[in-house]
C-alpha cells in the first residue's frame, strides 16, 4: 500500500498502520483492533463478553445452591409441622365433602312394572316432549324463514312480511306495556312532596 495524500499534502493512511490479521484470515488488521480484522475483532469481543456472563452466572448459581442447602436444613423442621396441618385440613375437608354428598331428602323411585299401561306411556312420552323441535316457518303464511325469522313479543315466529303486530293477529298488549314503562320511568309528583319543599 502506498501513501495516499489529499490535495494539501496531509497523510491519510500509511502502510505501517495495517498488518495482516493475527487470526490468519487473510485480511488486514490495525493496532486499534489488536492487529485483527474487523470481523475477527468483533468475534473476539463477543467471546470475551460471553465468558464474563458465564462466570457471573456460575457465581450466582453457586450462591443459590448454598442458600438452598441452608434453607433445606432449616425448612425440614418446618415442613413436618406444615404437613401435619395439611393432613388436619384435608381431614376436615373430606368430612364436609361426605356430608355434602349425602342428600338429606330422599327421591321417590317408581318401579315401571307397577305402573298402569297408561301411566307408563305418559312416562315414555315426557322425554320426547322436551325435545320437540321449534318450527322454522312463519306462523301466518307458513313460509320457511330459517335464520331470518323474527320472534314477536307474543312468542311466535314470523317472516319479514308478517313480523309487525298489525300484519298478524298479535295477542301481546303493547298499549298496557308502554303505559307501565312510562309510569315506572316518570313517577307522579303528589302534593305531599310539594309541601315538604
Amino acid at each position: 500500500m502506498a501513501e495516499r495524500s489529499s490535495g494539501e499534502g496531509t497523510e491519510v493512511g500509511s502502510a505501517t498502520d495495517s498488518s495482516p490479521c493475527v487470526k490468519g484470515c487473510g485480511y488486514y488488521g490495525t493496532s486499534a483492533t489488536l492487529d485483527m480484522c474487523s470481523k475477527c475483532y468483533r468475534e473476539h469481543v463477543r467471546q470475551e463478553q460471553q465468558r464474563q456472563v458465564d462466570s457471573v452466572c456460575q457465581q450466582q448459581q453457586l450462591q443459590q445452591e448454598s442458600l438452598v442447602k441452608e434453607n433445606s436444613e432449616n425448612s425440614a423442621k418446618d415442613t413436618a409441622s406444615i404437613q401435619e396441618t395439611q393432613v388436619d385440613a384435608q381431614q376436615n375437608v373430606s368430612v364436609t365433602e361426605t356430608q355434602l354428598e349425602q342428600p338429606e331428602t330422599l327421591v321417590e323411585t317408581t318401579d315401571v312394572s307397577q305402573l298402569s299401561p297408561q301411566e307408563s306411556s305418559n312416562l315414555a312420552l315426557s322425554p320426547s316432549q322436551d325435545s320437540v323441535k321449534k318450527s322454522n316457518r312463519c306462523q301466518y303464511c307458513r313460509k320457511k324463514v330459517g335464520l331470518t325469522g323474527f320472534t314477536c313479543r307474543c312468542g311466535r315466529l314470523f317472516c319479514g312480511d308478517h313480523r309487525y303486530s298489525d300484519k298478524h293477529d298479535c295477542s301481546f298488549d303493547f298499549k298496557a306495556e308502554n303505559k307501565e314503562m312510562l309510569s315506572r320511568a316518570n313517577p307522579q309528583v303528589v302534593s305531599a312532596k310539594l309541601n315538604k319543599i
